[in-house]
């Protein structure tokens, strides 16, 4: 369900801009000069630009490092065995 929400969510936003952008760009070149929709919409792409710079910046991401899934040897992992079957035997 949140899946979906999300998905239509970006899609009613993508549609929008995408019709914005579109009736920007028709009506900067039918006057031949820069008008509002023109405005706004640079400024969006600006402040989109800024926003992801800052969350690229602040971010706290994982490393690769961080992520890696530890596994045991197998000696390790036969002597953990031994020992938990005998834990649970008793």
């Amino acid at each position: 369900m949140e899946s979906w929400f999300t998905f239509f969510v970006l899609a009613w936003t993508s549609f929008w801009g995408y019709l914005f952008g579109r009736v920007g760009l028709i009506d900067g070149i039918l006057l031949k000069r820069r008008g509002y929709s023109t405005a706004l919409l640079s400024t969006a792409v600006a402040l989109m630009g800024v926003f992801w710079t800052l969350v690229l910046l602040v971010g706290r991401f994982d490393s690769p490092v961080n992520l890696v899934i530890f596994r045991p040897s197998i000696q390790e992992a036969s002597t953990w065995s031994k020992r938990y079957a005998a834990k649970m035997l008793q």
